[in-house]
């Protein structure tokens, strides 16, 4: 994932000398929120507040197909996206219509904007153009958010197996041991791992190596109830070294603010792929912590 500021500046631009005004669709920023696959990302709200019929093309009213143009040297250049044609059509936008849509964000301090063409007029193009800074850090409202001092911390076990019987030997399961639900994201098929993130073991760090996403259906936000666990089974991660799993949980089903994911927890590690624990690996508990932070670019 990439990186950027809680504080936004924001302000509308046009170009072909349009003023901004009610002849046009507008571009707003509605907030971030999480998605059940660990991202956190800025979300954008088109409306169309005209008497006028627009058109724009995407793959539905909800994904339109966007350009990002990146402030260099106080000049706007255009950030090629590359999107699939499969799917793609031209969709209407009636008077009062309005529709919802993500960008991954960019990293960096330089300024960008978000770019939507529209029809008829084939050289109108709408902008939504924020400030856009690194890492962000926790704002007074962030912290004012916080779960009180004194309330019972959220708390799950993990533990890890290996079975040389079976044909993905490594297996994981989480316990909820708290009064409160947790949800991770996953799919409606038990035999489906969840979303979980990967690391290897190099020198004396752990060093991301993404995260994996298997084939279900219904995917979403997936609730862990108090004293329910969670258990799958995966092939070893690495051929050359230790590894180890870790999965980002919520705390509720449509998390927005950043507190409301937790960081993410890790099982403990397994060696390369084709050996054996010398030892079974101990459960392990651990304290649920609010996230202050997005993801990183690499997980």
């Amino acid at each position: 994932m990439k990186s950027f500021s809680i504080g936004i500046l924001l302000f509308l631009t046009f170009r072909v000398g349009l003023a901004a005004g009610p002849d046009l669709p507008s571009i707003t920023f509605t907030g971030y929120k999480w998605d059940a696959y660990g991202n956190y990302l800025p979300y954008f709200k088109v409306s169309n507040k005209t008497s006028e019929v627009f058109a724009f093309w995407g793959y539905s009213k909800s994904s339109p197909v966007y350009s990002i143009e990146v402030l260099i040297n106080d000049r706007w250049q255009e950030n090629p996206l590359g999107w699939c044609g499969n799917g793609m059509q031209l969709q209407t936008m009636a008077p009062e219509d309005s529709f919802v849509f993500f960008v991954p964000p960019r990293s960096g301090d330089a300024s960008w904007r978000v770019r939507i063409d529209l029809e008829p007029r084939s050289k109108t193009r709408i902008y939504y153009k924020p400030n856009i800074h690194s890492s962000p850090l926790p704002t007074s409202d962030t912290l004012a958010r916080m779960p009180p001092a004194g309330s019972s911390p959220q708390q799950v076990m993990l533990e890890a197996e290996y079975h040389d019987e079976l044909q993905f030997p490594c297996r994981f399961r989480l316990t909820n041991i708290s009064d409160s639900p947790v949800y991770y994201g996953g799919f409606d098929e038990k035999s489906v791992p969840p979303i979980y993130l990967g690391q290897k073991s190099q020198g004396n760090a752990w060093v991301n190596t993404g995260s994996a996403n298997w084939r279900g259906t219904g995917f979403g936000f997936k609730m862990l109830s108090p004293g329910s666990s969670l258990s799958f089974d995966i092939p070893a991660q690495n051929l050359d070294t230790f590894w180890r799993i870790g999965i980002r949980l919520y705390r509720n089903n449509a998390p927005e603010r950043l507190i409301e994911a937790y960081d993410p927890i890790w099982w403990p590690k397994l060696p390369r792929r084709g050996t054996a624990p010398e030892h079974k690996p101990e459960a392990v508990k651990v304290t649920l912590i609010p996230s202050l932070r997005p993801p990183p670019d690499d997980e």
